[in-house]
């Protein structure tokens, strides 16, 4: 019996990481979309460069504010305590972690240099297109 609870908690928990895989994908398309949207709105439209900077900086500027009033203040609760109790390195995290914000960095680079020829949109719709 306690077997069956546990898989049907498993199924609940992926179902749930679909959704919300799924509800991140459609934020992610939904900003792409009116970031497009309004910066065309100018009299002298936003290139694809200025487009990356400015989103970026909102980004970021939103991940800063995140970090600074929630993640630095429980730093050692919601971060190093998880890393140790799951017997992990904090020094492997913080190397994967740099080769995910330099994988990440290659993508928009790729990205907004393909938006510059085509657009925000379009390049988005080509990307899902089978």
């Amino acid at each position: 019996m306690i077997e069956q609870e546990s898989a049907s908690d498993d199924g609940q928990a992926i179902v749930v990481g679909i959704a919300l895989t799924a509800l991140g994908t459609l934020f992610y398309a939904f900003e792409y979309v009116l970031c497009e949207r309004l910066f065309t709105q100018y009299k002298q439209p936003v290139d694809s460069k200025q487009l990356c900077l400015y989103t970026g900086m909102w980004g970021m500027l939103f991940t800063l504010v995140w970090m600074c009033v929630y993640t630095f203040p429980n730093w050692e609760q919601i971060v190093m305590q998880e890393v140790r109790d799951a017997g992990g390195r904090p020094w492997v995290i913080l190397a994967l972690y740099v080769s995910h914000l330099l994988s990440n960095a290659v993508h928009n680079l790729a990205w907004f240099a393909t938006c510059e020829l085509e657009g925000g949109v379009s390049t988005g719709l080509d990307a899902v297109r089978p």
